[in-house]
Order: C-alpha cells, then structure tokens, then sequence
C-alpha cells in the first residue's frame, strides 16, 4: 500500500501566486541594465573599501591594548584601578603640621620632602574611626606617608603608623596591636597575601597611587580574635618574600 504524500498548506511555488504579483516578483530576477549601476557598483565598492579599513584599525588598536596589558606589570605598571597622587585632594594644613612634627623623623625631617604638596591618597574606615592616608613626595624621588585620624571634632591629628618609601624592598611593614601597615613596590610586587593566626590566608587589595609615588598602599586589620603572623609579597603569584609580623592580640579588636 502506497503512502500518501502529506498535504501542504499554503503555495510553495512563485507560480502559484496571483498573476500580477507573479510577474513583479519575476520581474526582480532579470538582469538589471540601469545606466547608474556601474556608479552604485562603484560606491558600494567605496564603502565596502572603508569598512575593511575600519575593521583592520580596530583590529591594530585591539592588538596594541592586548600587548599593554600584557607587558604592563613586567614594566611596573599596575592595571587597574589607580589613584592619581596630583588629582587627590591636599592634606589640611593641620595635617601637614603633624606630620612634619611626627616623631618617626627620629633625626629630622627627610631631606628634600616636600610637605607643601602632601596630598590625602585614601581613607580607610573602621568601626568607630577613619584612617586617612597622607603622602608627601621627596624632591629627589621617593615619599614619605602616615596612616591619622582625628579623633573627636578638634582639629588635631594623630598619627598612627608611617614611614618613608624604601626603593630596594619589594615591601616595606609595620605594625601595632591592632592593624598591620603594607607598602609595595610596583616594580617588584603586584599583590600580597596575609597570613593570619588561625592558619588562614586572605589576599587583601592594595591601594595604588601613581607617580611620583609609584606605589601600593594597604592598612590591614585582622578579624576579631586573630592577627598576622606574616606577610607574603607575590609577583605573579609567585612569593617573592615573607616578612614575619610579630603582631599578638593585645586588645579586643572592633570591626
């Protein structure tokens, strides 16, 4: 017994349509012999010729971005998020007085350091207080930084924990019972890992600042509970040195 080929719905052939519109659509597959054709050729060859050269620039600059990328950090360059050092806001001048007066400058100020253009880099906050980063420049290359707060509406600073920029170290730390102060250097970091007391490891975000600065900047508390037993600079993702930190919960720690 034979199958029935199934019926179909609908016309399937042009021919099978209403005369006058068999013949329009007829009409659009014979060859056409407009006298502009040859300029629309032409032009659609223009505009095809400017998009090749489109596509082959975004091309060269997609190229060019990925190559950056991929030589920025062996240039000591970071990608990412960067804070500019000269756009950020000045430090007020109480500030700036209490820095130059810190008693880290144990033999005076560093020479050349530029307290007129101590700028506010970054604000760290804390349960119960702010922790501002100000960094000034060294005229010859290099800076110095204090984390401070304020404590209460005076206008008074206290500093907490500084230094000066150290260019042969990978990192440079310091420390209290309460926080653990890291200072990178591009050139030979690109990231750090703490380790803490109860044998976990987190890798906290450093604070980049561009130049004349040129470095990573992090204020790190642990959770209640714990502290730092060490400090790890990495370059890509390889350990580059451990620095232990003598920290030991001496208080209770608020977060």
């Amino acid at each position: 017994m034979s199958r029935r080929a199934p019926e179909r719905s609908g016309r399937t052939t042009v021919h099978e349509l209403d005369p006058e519109l068999r013949d329009r659509l007829l009409s659009l597959d014979e060859p056409v012999a407009q006298p502009d054709w040859g300029d629309v050729l032409s032009r659609s060859g223009q505009r095809s010729s400017r998009q090749r050269r489109v596509m082959r620039t975004a091309l060269v600059v997609a190229t060019l971005c990925a190559a950056a990328v991929a030589v920025a950090p062996a240039m000591g360059i970071r990608v990412g998020t960067l804070v500019g050092f000269w756009s950020s806001p000045a430090a007020p001048k109480s500030a700036q007085s209490t820095f130059g007066r810190d008693v880290l400058w144990t033999r005076g100020l560093p020479k050349g350091l530029e307290l007129e253009n101590t700028k506010q880099v970054a604000v760290e906050r804390f349960r119960g207080e702010n922790m501002r980063l100000f960094v000034a420049p060294l005229a010859r290359g290099g800076f110095c930084y204090e984390w401070s707060l304020r404590p209460g509406a005076a206008n008074v600073w206290i500093d907490e924990q500084g230094g000066c920029s150290i260019p042969s170290e990978p990192v440079s730390t310091s420390f209290d019972d309460t926080r653990v102060s890291i200072v990178a250097n591009p050139k030979l970091v690109d990231a750090v890992t703490v380790k803490l007391s109860n044998g976990r490891v987190v890798k906290p975000r450093l604070r980049w600042v561009s130049a004349p600065v040129n470095a990573g900047f992090l204020l790190y508390q642990p959770p209640t509970g714990v502290y730092v037993n060490s400090v790890t600079a990495l370059r890509d993702g390889d350990a580059v040195e451990v620095y232990p930190i003598l920290q030991k919960q001496l208080v209770p720690q608020l977060r």
